[in-house]
């Protein structure tokens, strides 16, 4: 049987960056790094799931600064009223990291900065699409509609050449779980200057949870094109 890659660490150090910017000065640190990251993400991803967050990058300058950058599309629901919001988040990030490193006995003197970028009208999410579907299903919609709709939201976009949206589980409550997928146009996956925006989510209803896969086709990246995004 032929086997699949995450379709993003497939083209990482080509046209695609990591998510974590950063290396630790001793060897010993990186798993306490590790940790943090993990715990930074999960909290925001839990806490401001409704926001629709395309990506969260987080950045490090030795033991001492931590930046996280969010880009979303809903930003002014991370902000708050008067950008309490954001403050509060910063001090529960604060707290995560310090318990860590309070167990992994790392230095506590640290900054923790965070910058929300929004992400434009004419731009495309495979992430924010997914976690669409996923609130979508767990209303009841019925799950052919929520592929269908988002598809056609997809294909709507400047410069989409393909998409495919799949959706796995006990779909509609039904007893056996299966999988149903939809394509339209090309999804060339094995070429490796092909730029494809791939994200899975999850929708957790009461019968069970339901796996949700987004994969976008937004044209090649050639050489020019991969070093000019790397030195931006």
């Amino acid at each position: 049987m032929g086997q699949k890659v995450h379709p993003k660490s497939f083209r990482l150090g080509i046209h695609e960056d990591w998510l974590a910017s950063w290396f630790p000065k001793k060897g010993k640190h990186f798993a306490p790094y590790l940790r943090e990251d993990i715990a930074i993400r999960e909290h925001i991803q839990k806490k401001h799931k409704d926001a629709l967050i395309d990506s969260i990058r987080i950045e490090r300058r030795g033991d001492e600064d931590i930046k996280v950058k969010i880009k979303a599309q809903r930003v002014g629901m991370i902000f708050g009223r008067k950008a309490k919001g954001l403050e509060e988040l910063r001090e529960e990030l604060r707290k995560i990291v310090e318990k860590i490193r309070k167990e992994t006995k790392l230095p506590q003197n640290f900054t923790l900065d965070i910058e929300i970028l929004e992400l434009r009208r004419d731009e495309v999410s495979a992430a924010v699409i997914a976690r669409q579907m996923a609130q979508q299903i767990e209303k009841r919609v019925p799950y052919r509609r929520v592929l269908k709709r988002a598809l056609a939201t997809i294909m709507r976009y400047p410069g989409v050449l393909g998409a495919k949206v799949q959706v796995s589980g006990r779909l509609d409550g039904a007893e056996i779980a299966r999988k149903e997928w939809l394509r339209e146009g090309r999804l060339p996956l094995q070429t490796i200057r092909s730029k494809i925006d791939y994200a899975f989510d999850e929708a957790k209803c009461t019968y069970g949870v339901v796996g949700i896969k987004v994969w976008i086709y937004k044209g090649d990246v050639f050489e020019k094109d991969s070093c000019s995004s790397q030195e931006k």
